[in-house]
C-alpha cells in the first residue's frame, strides 16, 4: 500500500531547513564554521550548548518529517530474516525465512552480526578505560585498527566485485542502473583501502614527492591535501548510506520499488555500524555534521524502539541505544586521556569499513535470490 502523502512533512523539513541557517549565520558571527571543523576539544560554554539544543530541535524536526511520511500500520519491519540454521551434524548453512518465528535451532544473523557489532564498540571503550597507550599504539599510523580498516575495505571490494560477476553470469539482470552501483561501490571499497594504506607507502617504504610534500599531512593519499574536509564529507557520506537510507526506507516502503533501493540500502546490521560511528566523534564534537549525526542517531533510535515488533526487534533496538548513549558518554568522559584528539578518528573509519563489508555481504545475498528467482528479496532489509 502506497503511503498517503500529507502537508506535515514539509512544516517539519522547513523547520530543519529554517533552524540549520541560524545555526550558520551563528556560527559565521562568531568565527565558527558550518559544516567542518579542524581538531580541537569540545566546548561547553553557553554558547555552544545553546548551539546544541538548536541543533537538537532540527534533528528532531528531519526524523519527525521522515516519520510523517507513512502511517505506523504502512511501516516497513524487519519481518525477512537471514538465519542461520543447525544441522544434523552441527552444520550452519544459509536459509531465508519469511517469518521469524520464536524457534529453539534458528539464531537470526541480523541480529548476531549487530550484537558482534555492539561487543566490539563497547570493547574499545574498555580498552580505552584500562590503557591509554595501548589504544594509542593500536591507532598509530600504520598499525592494528588501520591496517584492520584496510583489510575489512579490501574483503567489501572483493564481495562487491565478486557480486558483479555473479550476476553478470546469472543471465538475469536488474538493469544498467544496479550494474553502475556495484562498480562505483567497488570502486570506492577499492579506493578507500588505497587511502587507508596512503597507497602503500609505509609498506612498500617510498617517500612523498611531488605535490604530496606540501599536503597536510605530508603522505601519498587524495585527502592528505583537505584532511578536514574529506574526512568530514566521508563521515556524512557514511552517516547518510548507513543510517539515514534505511531509516527513510523503513518510513516509506514505496522506495523500495526503485531498483537501487531494493538492493543497495544497507540492513538493520550494517546500520548498526553506522550508529556506532555516531559515537565516535571527540575529535568532532563541535562540528555541526558530527552533532547532527549524533541526534538526529538518537531519534531514530527511539523511533524504532517505538515501532519495532516483534518484541525481539525491540530488544535489539534498546541494546543498540544503551550501548549508544554508553559509548557516547564515555568518550565525553575519556577524551582528556587521548595522547592525540584524532587518536579516535582511526576506529571511528574501522567502523565505517565494517559496516561497508557488512552491506556487501546484504547486497550479494540480494543479488543471489534475485537470480535464483526469488522475488522476495525485494524487502530483504534485516
Amino acid at each position: 500500500m502506497m503511503c498517503r502523502s500529507k502537508p506535515r512533512p514539509v512544516f517539519w523539513f522547513f523547520g530543519a531547513a529554517a533552524g540549520l541557517y541560524a545555526v550558520m549565520l551563528l556560527d559565521g558571527s562568531f568565527g565558527g564554521h558550518a559544516w567542518w571543523e579542524p581538531e580541537r576539544l569540545p566546548r561547553f560554554e553557553p554558547l555552544s550548548l545553546f548551539r546544541s539544543v538548536v541543533l537538537i530541535v532540527i534533528s528532531y524536526f528531519i526524523v519527525k518529517g521522515c516519520v510523517a511520511f507513512c502511517t505506523p500500520e504502512q511501516r516497513l519491519w524487519s519481518g525477512d530474516q537471514l538465519r542461520i540454521r543447525r544441522q544434523e551434524w552441527g552444520l550452519f548453512s544459509w536459509e531465508h525465512s519469511k517469518t521469524p518465528t520464536r524457534s529453539t535451532w534458528g539464531i537470526p544473523v541480523t541480529q548476531l552480526v549487530t550484537i558482534l557489532i555492539l561487543g566490539g564498540a563497547v570493547a574499545c571503550v574498555m580498552v580505552m578505560m584500562h590503557s591509554p597507550v595501548y589504544f594509542y599504539a593500536l591507532s598509530w599510523e600504520n598499525g592494528f585498527v588501520e591496517n584492520l580498516s584496510a583489510l575489512l575495505w579490501f574483503i567489501s571490494a572483493l564481495l562487491t566485485l565478486g557480486t558483479l560477476i555473479n550476476m553478470l553470469e546469472c543471465g538475469r539482470s536488474p538493469g544498467r542502473g544496479s550494474t553502475i552501483i556495484l562498480i562505483g561501490l567497488c570502486t570506492f571499497s577499492f579506493l578507500a583501502m588505497l587511502e587507508e594504506l596512503s597507497w602503500f607507502q609505509h609498506l612498500l617504504g617510498i617517500r612523498p614527492f611531488g605535490p604530496f610534500l606540501n599536503s597536510a599531512t605530508v603522505e601519498i593519499s587524495i585527502h592528505a591535501f583537505f584532511p578536514e574536509r574529506a574526512d568530514s564529507l566521508f563521515y556524512s557520506l557514511a552517516f547518510v548510506v548507513l543510517v539515514m537510507a534505511p531509516f527513510c526506507v523503513e518510513m516509506q516502503p514505496g522506495l523500495r520499488r526503485l531498483r537501487a533501493f531494493q538492493f543497495f540500502v544497507p540492513g538493520r546490521a550494517s546500520q548498526s555500524a553506522g550508529l556506532v560511528v555516531v559515537c565516535f566523534n571527540y575529535d568532532l564534537w563541535n562540528a555541526v555534521h558530527a552533532q547532527l549525526a549524533l541526534y538526529i542517531s538518537l531519534f531514530i533510535l527511539v523511533e524504532q524502539i517505538g515501532s519495532s515488533h516483534p518484541k525481539r526487534e525491540r530488544w535489539i533496538s534498546m541494546a543498540i541505544l544503551g550501548v549508544f548513549l554508553f559509548c557516547q558518554v564515555s568518550w565525553l568522559m575519556l577524551g582528556e586521556q587521548f595522547w592525540r584528539v584524532s587518536n579516535i578518528r582511526e576506529y571511528k573509519e574501522c567502523f565505517i569499513a565494517l559496516g561497508f563489508m557488512v552491506m556487501s555481504i546484504e547486497v550479494g545475498v540480494r543479488m543471489k535470490f534475485f537470480c535464483n528467482g526469488d522475488n522476495r528479496m525485494s524487502s530483504l532489509y534485516s
